[in-house]
Order: structure tokens, then sequence, then C-alpha cells
């Protein structure tokens, strides 16, 4: 059993979520996160989940795997799997972000990005888009000074 931390960032296409079953995922997601030691961030706009998983690597690879198993998701691509020194996330079971055309604008405009389908697509050619420029374009989104919640929904338990 390995209490390493460890981080996989993946994108999927989603298959018929609704708006019941997007709160569904977020409510099981943080209360089995919490009860993991994982932390993370989910995005998702336009039928496009992208998220972040961080903790102990033998949580968060029974997690992925879950996530695997779930016919909600298709095309799912793993982007980054590697240990980590320290949690990004730390403070967030599962924080989550809408990928809205506002959102779009401000996290994939300097990506020249439009759309949620278009930030996945870019995201899933490690020649363009690597592992430390997400988890910096993920901080940079939050970043709001000292108030790390500006544009992401906290889910509490």
């Amino acid at each position: 059993m390995s209490n390493e931390l460890y981080t996989i960032i993946y994108t999927s296409t989603g298959i018929g979520i609704s708006e019941e079953d997007l709160k569904d995922i977020l409510k099981a997601s943080n209360n089995s996160n919490r009860y993991a030691g994982i932390t993370g961030i989910l995005l998702y706009g336009q039928d496009e989940f992208i998220q972040v998983l961080e903790g102990p690597k033998d949580a968060v690879m029974r997690t992925y795997t879950r996530i695997c198993q779930d016919k909600r998701h298709s095309e799912i691509s793993p982007l980054v799997e590697t240990p980590i020194d320290k949690r990004v996330f730390g403070q967030w079971a599962m924080a989550y972000a809408a990928l809205s055309e506002n959102s779009m604008k401000s996290f994939g405009g300097n990506l020249g990005v439009k759309s949620a389908q278009e930030l996945v697509r870019l995201m899933r050619d490690p020649r363009h888009f690597i592992g430390e420029f997400v988890s910096d374009a993920f901080k940079q989104m939050m970043d709001g000074g000292d108030d790390h919640e500006k544009g992401v929904i906290k889910i509490s338990g």
C-alpha cells in the first residue's frame, strides 16, 4: 500500500449527463474522496470532463479505475499520472468549475480555444499540453489573491 502523494489528470466525454447526474456525481465524489483522502477539481461543460485527482497513490488509482468503469464516461484519456510533492487542491475534496462560454474566454482564451471540446482536444495531445501547464492554468483560473474560490464552486458534503 502506497501513501506516496500522486496525481492523475484526465479528460473524458460525458454520455447523457443531466444536471441531476452532475449533482449526483459531485455529491458522491465529495463524500468518497473525503473518506479516501483525495482532493481535486472537476471541470465540466459541453459534455466534456477534465478532472484532477490527488492524494495517496492507492486511493487515487482506485478512484480512477472506478471512473474508467463508469458508463457515464467515454473517451477517457489520462493526461498526467505522476507522483507529486504537494497538493494543488488540498482544501477541496472535490471542487467544481463549469466550463462555460465565459470561463472558456478567460481560461482557454490564452490557448486560443473557445469551447470545452477544443480545450479537451488540445489537452489530449501531449505535444501541446503538459502536466505542469495544466496545474499552472488551474491555479491561475482559481487565483483571486487570498480568495482561492474565485471561479470555483466549493461542493460541501
